[in-house]
């Protein structure tokens, strides 16, 4: 796997959203430095590059973590072993390149804010 690649996936927003594997000894993570996906979306983007068998155990992982029996962090390196990062760099790039600028989470800054005026 190419270092660009990592990198890419390091920031994916499905994946944590730049967030890296935490080391041990860490306690913070930091926030999503890329656009946001929903995971529905990626998740059927991915059925069509896996095994119906490969889909149930992501659908079930993502079931925990709904119900909050997995964290988020979890979740990511769970999806990342069980689909492999070269099919999510992959599927996630080519997402990221259809997301209409609505659906981007983009950090806000000052000049974008809307001040009223007396």
């Amino acid at each position: 796997m190419h270092k660009q690649e990592m990198n890419n996936l390091e920031a994916s927003p499905a994946l944590g959203g730049g967030c890296t594997a935490p080391m041990l000894g860490d306690s913070m993570e930091r926030a999503p430095s890329s656009p946001w996906m929903p995971f529905s979306m990626l998740f059927a983007a991915i059925s069509t590059k896996v095994s119906p068998e490969i889909m149930d155990l992501v659908i079930s992982c993502y079931e925990e973590f709904k119900s909050k029996k997995i964290s988020r962090a979890e979740l990511v390196k769970k999806l990342r072993h069980i689909v492999g990062d070269r099919v999510l760099i992959s599927t996630i790039m080519r997402l990221q390149d259809k997301l209409p600028p609505m659906g981007r989470r983009d950090a806000p800054n000052a000049s974008s804010k809307m001040v009223a005026k007396p």
